[in-house]
């Protein structure tokens, strides 16, 4: 990875932009996607490097959830940090195997992902490669009725 171009990014602006981007793509499968985005919240950030890795995210959740579910990007504030998190309908992530989704060329599984979305395993690890050079974390938990991945920031 190059050096950060880092800038002083307002990040519910900045995401507003980014999900417009997405939606077409959303809809024209037949998804739903809805945001929340807490205003006023500001990180220091290479807007290209993170655009990638937030866009990792938002085409997995694509790519993993059927017509007629939904997508949604929320940002809110924890202490220090800025949270960003995408939650889709689709299956669960196995538990055993939620470490290991941000691992290099790792699949859960292996036939559908390949045939589906031409998938290789890297866009998660690109994502935690991304997030650590921000000095930022990231994760995933299967909720109730999806699975949501987060990325938390440091707050300006």
């Amino acid at each position: 990875m190059q050096k950060l171009k880092t800038m002083p990014l307002l990040l519910d602006e900045w995401l507003e932009e980014l999900v417009g981007r997405e939606r077409p793509l959303l809809e024209k499968k037949g998804l739903r996607l809805e945001s929340s985005l807490a205003p006023g919240l500001q990180t220091e950030a290479d807007p290209e490097y993170l655009n990638r890795a937030v866009m990792n995210i938002l085409e997995n959740a694509r790519a993993h959830t059927a017509s007629g579910g939904r997508v949604v990007v929320s940002l809110h504030a924890e202490p220090g940090e800025a949270v960003i998190s995408v939650y889709n309908d689709g299956q669960a992530i196995p538990t055993d195997k939620l470490d290991k989704i941000w691992e290099s060329f790792y699949k859960t599984d292996e036939a559908r992902t390949r045939n589906e979305t031409n998938n290789v395993g890297l866009g998660l690890y690109i994502v935690r490669t991304i997030v650590a050079a921000h000095g930022g974390r990231c994760g995933a938990e299967n909720e109730q009725a999806g699975v949501r991945f987060w990325i938390a920031l440091p707050l300006l």
